[in-house]
C-alpha cells in the first residue's frame, strides 16, 4: 500500500505476523503461528504474492544484507541461524549465534553490512527452593 493508504493489495490471506521485505524489494517473508506458539517462516514474491517454496520453523526472521538468505531464530529460541531461501527447503542451515543453555533469544537486528548482530535474550526463571518450618506442613518421617 502507498503511504497515503491507497493501492492496498492483499499478498497473503489469513493470520500472519512479523513481515520483512528483502533489500531488493522483490520478496516478503512472513510468519504463521500455531496455537502452540510454533512459528513457520514463508516467503512470497512481491508484489504478486506468489510463494517461492521456502519454509522454516522459526521465530523472528529478517532478510540478510545480501538478500539471498534469511536469518532467523529457530523455534525454541535457542540458535540464530542463516539459510538460503531461493535454493529450496533443503538448503543448509548455518548457525550464526549458538544456543545458550541459560537464555532464550527473543529478537535481533543486524547491521546493514550483515557483519554484526545484536540480540535480546530473556532468562527463564528456574528455581528449586527448600522451605523449612512452613506452618501446616510436617517433615517426612524416615521409614
Amino acid at each position: 500500500m502507498r503511504i497515503d493508504g491507497s493501492d492496498t493489495k492483499l499478498l497473503v490471506p489469513g493470520p500472519v505476523a512479523w513481515p520483512d521485505v528483502s533489500p531488493d524489494g522483490k520478496y516478503v517473508l512472513y510468519h504463521t503461528v500455531s496455537d502452540a506458539m510454533q512459528a513457520k517462516i514463508l516467503v512470497v514474491r512481491f508484489p504478486e504474492g506468489t510463494p517461492v517454496g521456502f519454509q522454516a520453523d522459526g521465530l523472528r526472521a529478517r532478510f540478510s544484507a545480501d538478500g539471498h538468505s534469511i536469518v532467523y531464530i529457530r523455534n525454541g529460541g535457542r540458535d540464530i541461524v542463516r539459510q538460503d531461501f531461493l535454493s529450496g527447503p533443503s538448503s543448509p542451515i548455518r548457525v550464526l549465534v549458538p544456543a545458550s543453555p541459560d537464555f532464550i533469544a527473543e529478537t535481533f537486528s543486524m547491521t546493514r553490512d550483515g557483519k554484526n548482530i545484536v540480540a535480546s535474550y530473556m532468562q527463564p526463571s528456574r528455581s528449586l527452593v527448600v522451605a523449612d518450618g512452613v506452618p501446616g506442613i510436617a517433615a517426612p518421617t524416615a521409614p
